[in-house]
């Protein structure tokens, strides 16, 4: 399957699937590592209005994983490094129509 293929080629432990439809809530929990035992990270909360909308995570799952391998850090670190390239973005729109 692809999606542990791509696990393993960037060291990834596990990466949960998540839903709970009383909350209409689904999500993607990605752990790196748990060889010393559980730790505190960093958590990412986004809200999409549909399924189809949502269908881009898949690409930035392979995203964050390129960061995390290219930059030898944990995803959650790699999480934050896209985010504020996406920040970074908006705000170079803002200064360009502003």
């Amino acid at each position: 399957m692809e999606m542990f293929r791509l696990m393993s080629e960037h060291d990834h432990e596990q990466l949960v699937f998540c839903h709970e439809p009383s909350a209409n809530y689904r999500g993607i929990i990605a752990i790196h590592d748990t060889t010393l035992g559980p730790a505190l990270g960093g958590t990412r909360v986004w809200t999409y209005r549909s399924e189809a909308e949502a269908g881009d995570i898949y690409d930035t799952l392979l995203r964050v994983f390129e960061i995390a391998k290219r930059e030898k850090i944990p995803t959650c670190r790699a999480a934050d490094r896209l985010g504020e390239k996406r920040i970074e973005a908006v705000r170079k729109l803002k200064r360009t129509w502003l």
